[in-house]
């Protein structure tokens, strides 16, 4: 069945599209690598390391499959590329919660750390 135009609904638009950030430097760097020894460990140059890192217009995002392959290297969830170092903190993250279960996620600890500690 054939809808008229303006019958069809429009996409919801969500806000402002935010350009995609990948921590990749950052994550390197906690992981305590250089550019070299994680090129090494992917197979690639550490100008392609480079690349992928710099903040300039001519940044390239590597593939899926690579960006997988870079958090193995780092040990870390892919996920973690892409939130800023600063705001994984279990602080940052706690701080935000909804003032009922910041509670009950401190009273937990509070209870592991009685029986532990």
């Amino acid at each position: 069945m054939d809808y008229p135009q303006s019958c069809m609904p429009r996409p919801i638009r969500i806000g402002p599209r935010k350009p995609v950030r990948v921590y990749l430097k950052a994550r390197r760097e906690a992981s305590g690598l250089t550019q070299e020894q994680l090129a090494n460990r992917l197979g690639v140059t550490h100008s392609t390391i480079s690349r992928w890192e710099s903040e300039t217009e001519k940044r390239r995002f590597p593939s899926a499959n690579v960006l997988a392959a870079i958090a193995e290297c780092l040990g870390i969830h892919i996920s973690l590329l892409f939130i800023d170092p600063e705001h994984n903190s279990v602080y940052y993250r706690l701080e935000r919660l909804p003032q009922s279960e910041r509670d009950l996620f401190l009273a937990m600890i509070d209870g592991v750390l009685r029986r532990h500690g």
